[in-house]
Formats: C-alpha cells, sequence, structure tokens
C-alpha cells in the first residue's frame, strides 16, 4: 500500500510540475485593467539563457523523493534511503523546473535599444517583434 500511494504520489508531482511551465499568456486579474504598451523592434543580438528555480521544484522533488526513499529498507536503511532520496528529489526538481529562455537586444522603431527575456522562444538576429509591457514588466513577446 505504501508503495503504491509513492507512485500516486509521484505521477501527481510530476503532472503538476509539467503544467507549471506552458506556453499561455495569462495576465494577473488586476493586469487586464492596466493600459499595456506596444514596442516594436528588430532583435540585433538573442542568446540563450536559463531562467533558475523560484524553488518549488527542489521542494516539490525533495517531498517526492523522501516519499519514496521512506518505502525503501528498514530501520537506519529506510533512513538513508529516505535523506537521500530528499537530496536526490531535491536536485531533480531544481533542474526540472529551470525554464530555457531567450536575452533579446532589440532596437526598437524609435532607435531605443532594450534588452528583454522571453521564455521559451526561438528568435533568431534579425526577427522583428512585437513587446507588450505592462508597467516595467514584459507581458509577452510575439513574432511579426
Amino acid at each position: 500500500m505504501k508503495k503504491f500511494l509513492s507512485i500516486i504520489f509521484l505521477a501527481v508531482t510530476l503532472v503538476f510540475t509539467g503544467c507549471m511551465n506552458n506556453n499561455d499568456v495569462s495576465y494577473d486579474y488586476e493586469d487586464y485593467k492596466k493600459i499595456k504598451q506596444v514596442m516594436v523592434g528588430t532583435i540585433l543580438n538573442a542568446r540563450a539563457v536559463n531562467i533558475k528555480d523560484d524553488g518549488k521544484g527542489s521542494i516539490i522533488g525533495a517531498i517526492g523523493g523522501g516519499v519514496l526513499g521512506s518505502t525503501i529498507g528498514k530501520g537506519n536503511g529506510s533512513t538513508l534511503a529516505t535523506l537521500g532520496g530528499v537530496a536526490l528529489g531535491g536536485f531533480i526538481g531544481n533542474s526540472i523546473n529551470k525554464t530555457k529562455a531567450q536575452e533579446l537586444t532589440v532596437r526598437l522603431e524609435n532607435g531605443e535599444t532594450i534588452v528583454v527575456l522571453s521564455k521559451e522562444t526561438a528568435f533568431i538576429n534579425g526577427d522583428r517583434i512585437r513587446i507588450v509591457k505592462v508597467g516595467d514588466e514584459v507581458s509577452s513577446v510575439y513574432k511579426l
């Protein structure tokens, strides 16, 4: 029974971790009322970067690893397996939750040059893009 619950927990954890990195454009509840600014420009330089884990992946992985590790062995062996599961799960969770992104140096139509980060995109130098921003935050980046 313990192993069955551990497998269910791991499956649910993997599903929720996968759902955290979707490509849907979404706005916070208050953002729909705010005026957004559109900027159009050409990419001068596109560089691949990673956005670090915010801690959620490590925590979820450590919990899942600890639960799975606790099902292995008896006595001190179970304790060591649990600790190993926590460490390994935290490492794997951190690795899984990194987000691929691009650092884009963009020459805007008004002549200004800016740098923005765009998650999970594949722009190349010379692409014309549309940047939507709310205040000082980039809301979305699209290829024209």
